[in-house]
C-alpha cells in the first residue's frame, strides 16, 4: 500500500517598506497626539483657573494690598543682568524705584515688557503682584535673593539647593503653574519698602497662601511660607509675623501657624488650630488663611483671630501662645515669600507655593470665607 505525501511549499512573508513606513507614521501621529493632548489639558486647566480668578469675589474685597498668583499672566521675569551677581546687596532691596528694580531692567525695555511666561523648570528672578486694585506703578515687586545669578533650569545643570533662585513649574499644585523653593536661601523678598503691603505698626491684617511642602520634608523642620521682616537681615526679626509650615512630631508645630517667633519647639509666640484634623502632611496641598484684629485690645485672643485651613469655615478653636498677650512689634520694611529670618538664622521654605493674598485689615467672616472658597475651588483642595 503506497502512502501519498502532499508537498506544500512554504513561504516566509515580511512587511514591505511601504507598510513599515505607514506603521511608523501612525506611531508618530499617536505620539504627537498624546503630547499635544497633554499641552491642551494644561492650557485648558490654566485658562479655567484664570477665568475663575477674574470672576472671583476676591477682586471686590476692599484693602487687598498684594496678590501673588503664579497662574497670572506677565508676572515673572527671568532676566538676570550680567553685572547682577549678588541679589543680597542692599542696593537691590532698597531701590527707590516704586515699580521695578533698575539693576534687573533689560536695556532698552520697559518694566512691563520684561515680564514673560517662563519655561518649565526655569529659574525666575522677579515676581510682580497682580492686584487689580492697584495701578501698575504701585505693584509690589519681589526679587529672588539668590546669591548667584543664573537662569539655567535644574534639569540640565546644577543641583538643588545651589541658591540660583526659585523655579517656575508649569504643572505644580493641581497641575497649575507654581513656584518651587528648594530649601536653599533663595526666596523672594520685596525690592523696597515703599510699596509694602502692610504698613508698620499695623494691628489688623489678613493673610492667605496655597502651598505644598516636599514629601521628604524632614521631621523637626520649620519653614516660612511668607514673612514680614525688617529690611535684609536684622536683630529681633522674630517680632514680625509669618505663615509657617512645620513638620515636628510633637507640640504645636504639627499644625500650620501664624508665628512671631521661629524657634522650632517654642509655641509661646504662635497662633495655631487646636484639633488633630488640622495636622499638616508633607506632599499634600493646602490653603492656609489668617484674619486678625488687635486694634482695640492690643492682644491676640480667640475672639479677634480666625484661622482657615482648606475650608471656607474657620478652625474649630485655636491656641494663642502665652507670650502673645500683647501684639508683638510690626515694624516691617520687607515682605518675604518662600523664606524668612529669625535673628541671624535663615528659614527657607522647601516645596511649592502657588498663591499669596495680603489684606491690610481683618476681613469679615464672610469675606474670609469667600477667599478660602475661591482657593479651595481653584486648586481642587480636599476638605479636612
Amino acid at each position: 500500500m503506497s502512502k501519498k505525501y502532499s508537498c506544500k511549499k512554504s513561504f516566509k512573508t515580511a512587511f514591505s517598506l511601504v507598510e513599515l513606513s505607514i506603521v511608523v507614521l501612525i506611531i508618530g501621529i499617536l505620539i504627537a497626539g498624546i503630547s499635544q493632548s497633554s499641552r491642551l489639558v494644561r492650557a485648558m486647566k490654566l485658562s479655567t483657573a484664570r477665568s475663575l480668578t477674574r470672576s472671583s469675589d476676591v477682586n471686590s474685597i476692599r484693602n487687598l494690598t498684594a496678590w501673588f498668583d503664579a497662574t497670572a499672566e506677565g508676572v515673572f521675569s527671568t532676566f538676570c543682568s550680567s553685572s547682577d551677581t549678588n541679589a543680597n546687596s542692599s542696593t537691590d532691596l532698597t531701590s527707590t524705584t516704586r515699580s521695578y528694580n533698575a539693576a534687573n531692567n533689560p536695556a532698552g525695555s520697559t518694566p512691563s515688557s520684561a515680564y514673560v511666561s517662563p519655561e518649565h523648570r526655569q529659574v525666575v528672578r522677579l515676581w510682580k503682584d497682580s492686584n487689580p486694585q492697584d495701578t501698575d506703578a504701585e505693584k509690589v515687586i519681589l526679587e529672588s535673593r539668590s546669591t548667584t545669578c543664573a537662569t539655567k533650569d535644574y534639569s540640565s545643570s546644577g543641583t538643588l539647593g545651589d541658591n540660583r533662585g526659585p523655579m517656575y513649574h508649569n504643572s505644580g499644585i493641581a497641575g497649575l503653574p507654581s513656584i518651587y523653593f528648594d530649601g536653599g536661601n533663595n526666596w523672594f523678598s520685596s525690592i523696597n519698602s515703599v510699596t509694602m503691603p502692610i504698613v508698620a505698626g499695623k494691628k489688623d491684617f489678613s493673610l492667605f497662601a496655597v502651598y505644598r511642602t516636599d514629601s521628604d520634608y524632614a521631621g523637626g523642620t520649620h519653614r516660612n511660607i511668607m514673612q514680614f521682616s525688617s529690611l535684609g537681615q536684622a536683630q529681633n526679626d522674630g517680632k514680625y509675623p509669618a505663615l509657617v509650615a512645620s513638620n515636628n512630631s510633637s507640640g504645636c508645630t504639627t499644625y500650620p501657624m501664624l508665628s512671631w517667633w521661629n524657634n522650632n519647639d517654642d509655641c509661646t509666640y504662635k497662633v495655631y488650630p487646636n484639633n488633630a484634623k488640622y495636622t499638616t502632611k508633607p506632599g499634600s496641598d493646602y490653603a492656609f488663611g489668617v484674619a486678625i484684629d488687635a486694634n482695640s485690645s492690643s492682644t491676640i485672643v480667640n475672639t479677634n483671630t480666625k484661622l482657615y485651613f482648606n475650608s471656607a469655615n474657620p478652625a474649630d478653636n485655636i491656641i494663642v501662645g502665652s507670650n502673645l498677650t500683647s501684639l508683638p512689634d510690626f515694624v516691617n520694611q520687607q515682605l518675604n515669600i518662600g523664606g524668612g529670618f529669625n535673628n541671624t538664622n535663615l528659614y527657607p521654605y522647601k516645596g511649592f507655593i502657588s498663591e499669596v493674598l495680603i489684606f491690610d485689615r481683618k476681613l469679615t467672616n464672610e469675606e474670609s470665607s469667600s477667599v478660602m472658597a475661591y482657593l479651595v475651588k481653584k486648586y481642587n483642595l480636599k476638605a479636612l
